[in-house]
């Protein structure tokens, strides 16, 4: 029960995490050519 605890806890850690990363470079990049 602590292992699936620990994994839901690190996949909802590094799930939010991951799309905002993704979405800010890409939104100052395009701000940079514009």
């Amino acid at each position: 029960r602590r292992k699936g605890t620990s994994i839901k806890s690190t996949d909802i850690l590094i799930a939010p995490p991951q799309r905002p990363i993704f979405f800010v470079p890409h939104l100052t990049k395009s701000s940079s050519e514009n």
